[in-house]
């Protein structure tokens, strides 16, 4: 056997309810033909700048 080399499998645990390292964007939770995607469309080409 070589140094540093382990014949033995070890395997990372798993944990169902785990959080994520790094949370995933809504873009990659939101399916690309949901509806919240038209409303953020229209709401963008609305030019709300005066309001804010």
């Amino acid at each position: 056997m070589r140094k540093g080399k382990s014949d033995k499998i070890t395997y990372k645990p798993y944990e169902q309810d785990q959080q994520y390292l790094i949370p995933p964007s809504a873009d990659e939770l939101i399916p690309n033909d949901h509806l919240v995607r038209l409303v953020s469309e229209v709401i963008d080409e609305m030019g709300i700048e005066r309001l804010l």
